[in-house]
């Protein structure tokens, strides 16, 4: 059987418009193969929502806006939405406009109630939406544009009041001082730097000869500390009361000598007793400048001392 050539165009072009409609149908978000139920909701302000925007339960796309009209008479607009039959849309459910971004774009919230009742396909249910994208940048533009013009407000106060002016001004000032101080500094520090680095060189080299006579200084003290244990020990106060007691005891003797009293007075006046005596004296002073030659002999306070001292009348032949 042949196919006449008009036959074949009918069927290209229904099989391309078939192709057409389910091409249109696809972008605008309808699956044909899926049933919807429809429902309506009236606004006095849609505030610029269009068909094809979404429809979303909790958040989740389900559907789209199917139409947007304006009733001539009363001039209330009305809204279609389209829902796959398989989601339960309940009788007191609210279709609610909504921003979906920061530009300004409108799409619906379907938000169930709680009645145990589901609306039939066609029913009206109640209508809601969003503050309008200005009105909620406004609500949060508010309070910062009062501070801002309170902000200016004092800013203009100070200005008109010659504050700020005066504020740059010693802050200028302060600078400049600061500016002098810095360069008093720096020709302080260069014309005294050769001074310096000389000081520095004392303080080293002292420092050096301090560390150096460590050694010598730890002796010193050495020797003081054994000296004045060895004063310590010695008993000068006795030796001082004795002394005295010795004096005195001596003055007492000479005394009677010169008034003839004693064994001593009584020879005073024989000549032989006089030599003796002339040269026990002479004897004495012999003694006298021995001790002040050397005094270590007599008065040193360790056996040390007193041997030094021996050795140095040994050596002069004294």
């Amino acid at each position: 059987m042949k196919i006449s050539n008009e036959t074949k165009v009918g069927v290209l072009a229904s099989i391309s418009i078939t192709i057409l409609i389910l091409g249109y149908n696809f972008m605008k978000g309808e699956n044909l193969f899926t049933s919807y139920n429809t429902y309506y909701s009236y606004y006095d302000d849609v505030e610029g929502l269009f068909k094809s925007n979404p429809v979303m339960v909790n958040g989740y796309k389900v559907g789209q806006v199917s139409d947007v009209k304006m009733d001539p008479e009363s001039l209330k607009i009305m809204v279609e939405i389209k829902v796959p039959d398989h989601i339960k849309v309940t009788k007191d459910a609210v279709i609610k406009i909504v921003n979906t971004d920061l530009i300004g774009s409108k799409g619906t919230h379907l938000i169930m109630g709680t009645s145990s009742e589901y609306a039939r396909s066609g029913d009206t249910l109640k209508a809601d939406k969003d503050q309008g994208m200005a009105k909620a940048i406004g609500k949060l533009i508010m309070p910062l544009s009062e501070k801002i013009n309170i902000l200016l407000t004092e800013l203009n106060d100070q200005i008109s009041g010659n504050q700020i002016k005066t504020t740059l001004e010693n802050l200028n000032k302060t600078l400049n001082t600061a500016e002098k101080a810095i360069a008093s500094v720096e020709n302080v520090i260069t014309t005294k730097n050769g001074k310096l680095d000389a000081v520095l060189a004392d303080l080293n080299s002292m420092t050096t000869d301090l560390k150096a006579s460590t050694p010598m200084v730890k002796n010193i003290l050495g020797d003081l500390n054994e000296t004045s244990n060895e004063l310590k020990e010695a008993d000068l106060k006795g030796t001082i009361a004795s002394l005295k007691s010795t004096i005195e005891e001596v003055n007492a003797t000479f005394s009677n000598i010169n008034k003839g009293q004693g064994s001593i007075g009584k020879l005073a006046t024989d000549e032989a007793l006089y030599k003796k005596l002339d040269l026990a004296i002479e004897n004495m002073n012999k003694l006298i400048v021995d001790i002040e030659k050397y005094p270590s002999r007599y008065t040193g306070i360790t056996n040390g001392q007193r041997r030094k001292a021996d050795k140095k009348k040994k050596k002069a032949g004294d």
